[in-house]
């Protein structure tokens, strides 16, 4: 390995040597100078050698080394089965920001065929992000599995127009290695959510990011519907809600405060905080009611 080095080096010396005392050497001789500055020449070349291969070594070892990622687990929860979060994530220093990089990341995935589970990968067609999931044709249970805990799974949805007492539209986080399940549903379509430019106070069907989708703070609940317009059948419109705690990771750490407003609870006040969302579910029966669904909204009026 280090052989022409070596030579090279005792040549060096020979000629060195011959300056320095003016004699002719020859390196494979028998006189006691020779010898002397023939082992001086290996120790010389042996250094040199050491002193390059510690080099090259270091290079090499530097090359290999790389950064290990480490997950901010956004709405994580239960199970974590993702992959490495995505470099905007990474560089998140709370849950606020860490959501703020799911909004109008993604394009709009327009009517497609529901043909079995849906996995959301960033290499794959549904990619991590926050949608209005539509329903375009069928109707039947929209529930979620693995990494997430804000679990829709009592969800159910139809399109619009068919006179049924559920949604055809929904707001929905979907994160890496969350796989969502349409039962029932044959078509529909994932409509990309932009960054809101201010708090709302109105929210409808799905989930919602306080600090993002509306302001922290105490809040007295209403509708923007009449919550005594039953019809045949004394059928009522209402509206659920739960909330869900997370860390500055991105983490759930429990559920909070959750409950129904409707015509038998209309005093109703919750607490929203940094670091939750809220999950809206309103159920009309609109062919008994004339309410539509799509259009029920649960208001938030600030409390002092």
């Amino acid at each position: 390995m280090f052989r022409a080095p070596l030579i090279t080096t005792l040549l060096f010396f020979q000629y060195f040597i011959k300056i320095v005392i003016g004699n002719e050497i020859t390196i494979y001789g028998d006189d006691m100078k020779n010898k002397i500055f023939y082992g001086l020449g290996i120790l010389v070349a042996l250094i040199i050698g050491i002193i390059i291969g510690n080099g090259i070594s270091e290079s090499n070892g530097s090359k290999t080394k790389s950064k290990s990622p480490t997950p901010s687990s956004l709405v994580k929860g239960k199970a974590d089965t993702s992959t490495s979060d995505s470099e905007e994530e990474q560089d998140a220093e709370n849950f606020t920001d860490i959501i703020k990089t799911y909004y109008g990341t993604q394009p709009s995935i327009e009517n497609f065929y529901v043909t079995g589970t849906i996995d959301v990968n960033r290499d794959g067609d549904v990619k991590p992000g926050i949608y209005n999931l539509v329903i375009n044709q069928g109707g039947g249970n929209i529930s979620n599995s693995s990494g997430s805990r804000v679990d829709y799974k009592n969800w159910i949805g139809y399109p619009a127009g068919s006179e049924n007492s559920s949604p055809s539209k929904f707001r929905v986080i979907l994160i890496q290695g969350e796989k969502l399940e349409l039962k029932g549903i044959s078509k529909a379509s994932l409509e990309k959510v932009d960054l809101p430019s201010v708090p709302t106070s109105e929210l409808g069907a799905g989930t919602w990011v306080v600090g993002v989708d509306i302001a922290p703070g105490t809040y007295k609940l209403s509708a923007n519907y009449d919550i005594n317009a039953a019809g045949d059948g004394s059928w009522y419109p209402e509206m659920s809600y739960q909330i869900y705690k997370f860390d500055n990771e991105g983490k759930n750490i429990g559920d909070g405060q959750r409950g129904n407003y409707d015509h038998e609870n209309t005093d109703v006040a919750v607490k929203l905080e940094e670091n939750e969302i809220i999950e809206v579910n309103p159920s009309s029966y609109g062919k008994y009611n004339g309410i539509n669904v799509d259009d029920m909204k649960l208001k938030f009026d600030k409390m002092n």
